[in-house]
């Protein structure tokens, strides 16, 4: 396989040398979206928690408490197991406050316990640590460090149903820079991904090697033009065989996209292009095709924001006969403050995976509903309902399902 980093060149030519729109600290004046706050975001003096100060950091945390009921917890067509989850999410993040340069880091923890099924509980934690060096005020560079172990959920595709719970360790490290001058800015990210999985599943152990750009043009201090680009390589453990061939390969995508926070009001980020993945084996096919990413924010009061978005892009499924997939998302959200404490939500999203080794098609569908009540400064309760559908189609289609989860959750803000 050939090195990521041959292949920079081709980021370079994309999308200058940049990155993600996650290393978008460096922002400013031309490039500034920060004209609407959401109604999920609206400042609430009296309600929001406030951080603890311990010298020049800032320490945010709080503590998850819920009870869930699910109908379907391993996502079957029938025979359907229900169940009560108890879950406990404590979070602790701290953060510099000073005037330049910046050093992040946090822990998560999610536990989820199983009151029948008791096979089923597991428990994730992730952690990350992050900063940032302002060289000039033009000029920032930076690193991160994230990792966690993770339990994959029962409705993906590579979950499956009736085994043992499929879980991963995840770590990526990535180097980060960014520069800005008038109306040009130019962010770039190179990293390392790797994902372990336990021993069943540990054919889809893989190593992505990455380099990403973007470069930006702002027309006027309201909208901005762009190009970006990623290029990656996937490297994987499992060498490969007659039946179950090599998964490595090399994804590389380019789009070119709009930013805009507008006055009508609305604000987004929209990219359109393409996207292809050649694979090492020549008996798995390569795969290209149309790249998609956006984002629309609409703000019709002060107290009501719809959300839009929409995803088109190919990852690996982790099946051992289907290595690349196409994924294809779709979603709305609303978001309203009924009262300055009382926050009201209603979402409905669409997803559609299309696996190109076999003939097999799952469209999913989510819809839920809920209502957030801050209580104080230290606490907050949260009520919704979700339903969650899966239709598969194909010669070698996989389950239908249907879920159905009530959640009650208190959170508290030590």
């Amino acid at each position: 396989m050939k090195s990521v980093v041959s292949s920079l060149a081709l980021a370079l030519a994309l999308a200058g040398f940049a990155a993600a729109p996650a290393v978008a600290q460096a922002t400013s004046g031309q490039f500034d979206r920060n004209r609407y706050v959401s109604a999920a975001e609206r400042p609430q003096p009296e309600f929001d928690p406030l951080p603890l100060r311990a010298g020049a950091f800032e320490i945010r945390s709080r503590l998850g408490l819920a009870v869930r009921s699910n109908d379907n917890i391993y996502a079957e067509a029938s025979n359907t197991t229900e169940d009560v989850i108890i879950g406990a999410t404590p979070e602790l993040e701290l953060k510099s406050t000073w005037s330049v340069h910046e050093i992040s880091a946090g822990v998560r923890a999610d536990h989820r316990e199983y009151l029948d099924q008791g096979e089923e509980s597991s428990t994730d934690f992730t952690g990350f640590l992050r900063g940032r060096l302002d060289v000039t005020r033009e000029f920032w560079v930076g690193g991160s460090i994230d990792g966690g172990r993770i339990t994959e959920q029962r409705y993906e595709p590579a979950a499956r149903t009736g085994a043992d719970l499929t879980e991963y360790d995840r770590a990526d490290t990535a180097l980060l820079a960014a520069f800005r001058r008038d109306r040009f800015q130019v962010e770039g990210r190179l990293g390392s991904a790797s994902s372990d999985f336990d021993t069943a599943q540990s054919f889809r152990d893989v190593t992505e090697t990455y380099a990403a750009g973007r470069a930006s043009y702002a027309i006027s201090p309201d909208v901005a033009v762009y190009v970006q680009g990623r290029v990656s390589d996937q490297d994987y453990d499992f060498v490969g065989s007659a039946l179950n061939p090599s998964r490595d390969g090399r994804r590389t995508t380019g789009q070119i996209g709009l930013n805009f926070e507008l006055a009508a009001p609305f604000r987004g980020d929209i990219a359109f292009g393409y996207v292809e993945e050649e694979k090492d084996a020549l008996s798995r096919p390569d795969t290209n095709g149309m790249s998609v990413d956006g984002r629309l924010e609409w703000f019709p009061t002060q107290l009501t924001t719809l959300t839009f978005t929409g995803q088109r892009d190919i990852f690996d499924p982790g099946l051992v006969n289907s290595s690349t997939a196409y994924n294809t998302s779709f979603g709305v959200r609303i978001d309203h403050e009924l009262r300055r404490n009382v926050l009201l939500f209603g979402e409905a999203r669409s997803r559609s995976i299309d696996f190109q080794d076999i003939d097999r098609t799952d469209d999913q569908g989510e819809f839920g509903i809920g209502l957030g009540y801050k209580l104080n400064r230290r606490a907050r309760l949260d009520l919704s309902y979700m339903m969650r559908t899966q239709d598969s189609s194909g010669l070698q289609s996989e389950r239908d399902f249907d879920q159905n989860i009530l959640s009650a959750a208190l959170v508290i803000y030590p």
